[in-house]
């Protein structure tokens, strides 16, 4: 049958302020012991992130993640490995956003249990933190997103337009005055976007979370603050000046910083491979749309995020 045939489903959505940090996370094992990870990698003292293994392994005592974790997980949940992911954020992490001027801190956004030890999608399941609030510990700077306004939204996929006008509104809502940074005494202060869970039964999965960016903050430089349907672009130049942003060459320096290389021109190898690799998992609709393919633009989309890294470079 065609797509015209088929009618898609219709979803509730959650969403809580996204922070423009470094992501982090605290995984405790079985028995009781703790590892810092960053996105990719786990964190040591010696190979660390904006001090994050230092913040889990010396500066919060082990009780006190042990209480966080007994807050937010059951008996039978701390029987496997189970992991918080949250944002390493404020001072000294990012700029440009109403968070940067509070001092460090860790906020917690998701949790989730591992069957087994592995990052597999297919081996563990989501642990809902609207209803455990309190698992923070404001004294050694670990907040709770959900302690902040949050968002609510219900998307009929049979007619996105609709959606969009109100995910545009909210989150240009956002990026005019983040809710975290609000909530903490500071007014007005640029907010990133919102990330969106989905509540309806079946559909819990993280497949189907989603992230919505103000213009500030966008990997692709799309007009329309929120987009439903993938934009054709015309030609090769211009599919790189709309994936090939500052705000995804930025990102591209933070990789760099959280898996411990040189923010330097010896760098560049990995640096034009993570600016690739993202452009071409998130703009892939775009692509697509626009009849050209990977080959097409690999070389100009390299070329160009070579030209901003090393113009970064002498400026920094």
């Amino acid at each position: 049958c065609s797509l015209a045939d088929v009618t898609l489903p219709v979803l509730s959505f959650r969403g809580s302020a996204k922070l423009h940090g470094t992501n982090g996370g605290v995984r405790r094992y079985p028995g009781g012991t703790f590892d810092a990870q960053g996105r990719n990698r786990v964190l040591t003292l010696e190979e660390d992130n904006y001090n994050f293994a230092k913040v889990v392994h010396n500066d919060v005592p082990a009780e006190v993640w042990e209480q966080i974790f007994q807050t937010i997980f059951s008996k039978e949940d701390l029987e496997h490995s189970c992991v918080l992911f949250g944002e390493v954020c404020g001072k000294g992490v990012q700029s440009k956003v109403g968070i940067c001027t509070l001092d460090r801190m860790f906020v917690i956004f998701a949790a989730r249990v591992h069957r087994v030890l592995t990052c597999n999608e297919d081996n563990g399941y989501w642990v809902s933190l609207v209803d455990t609030p309190e698992a923070s510990s404001p004294e050694h700077r670990i907040f709770n997103v959900f302690h902040f306004p949050l968002f609510e939204i219900t998307i009929d996929f049979n007619d996105c337009e609709k959606a969009q006008e109100k995910l545009t509104e909210l989150t240009v809502a956002v990026e005019n005055s983040c809710p975290v940074s609000a909530g903490m005494g500071v007014a007005d202060g640029v907010g990133e976007g919102i990330v969106w869970q989905c509540l309806t039964p079946g559909f819990e999965s993280s497949q189907y979370w989603f992230k919505t960016k103000g213009e500030k903050h966008k990997g692709s430089s799309n007009k329309t603050k929120i987009e439903v349907d993938a934009v054709k672009v015309a030609n090769v130049a211009a599919f790189v000046e709309q994936t090939v942003t500052e705000a995804r060459c930025l990102q591209g320096v933070d990789f760099l910083v959280e898996m411990g290389h040189d923010v330097s021109k010896k760098s560049t190898g990995a640096y034009l491979k993570w600016v690739g690799g993202d452009v071409f998992k998130e703009d892939y609709d775009v692509l697509e749309a626009s009849g050209l393919s990977r080959k097409d633009v690999g070389g100009p989309v390299a070329d160009f995020a070579r030209k901003w890294f090393f113009e970064y470079l002498d400026k920094n």
